[in-house]
């Protein structure tokens, strides 16, 4: 299933309005969670992902594993270090793993 949360561009990079797109992304997600694979468009979620592991993706992942579905998010990656960031994809399921590329 692919998912698109029809999000307004001009407040895609808004701090505000994050809660909003993950709550949208969240409830997409579980609409679907009878798929096999769920994939959610490039930048759907325009934080950092270790900003948002813990919180989000964690629980997020527990329940799409839950319903045997694998979940592929698109979002920025900052490198520990802070020194790059990349845009990127995160795979939530039983195959885990977050892929880059240069920005």
């Amino acid at each position: 299933a692919m998912v698109q949360g029809n999000v307004p561009q001009i407040t895609k990079w808004q701090p505000g309005a994050i809660e909003k797109r993950l709550q949208i992304y969240r409830e997409l997600t579980r609409e679907n969670l009878d798929a096999q694979l769920i994939i959610w468009p490039e930048n759907s979620v325009t934080v950092f992902y270790h900003k948002l592991v813990d919180a989000f993706f964690d629980p997020l992942r527990r329940e799409t594993l839950e319903h045997g579905s694998e979940l592929l998010v698109g979002l920025p990656y900052e490198e520990p270090d802070g020194s790059r960031y990349y845009s990127s994809f995160a795979s939530l399921g039983s195959r885990s793993l977050i892929a880059r590329s240069p920005r």
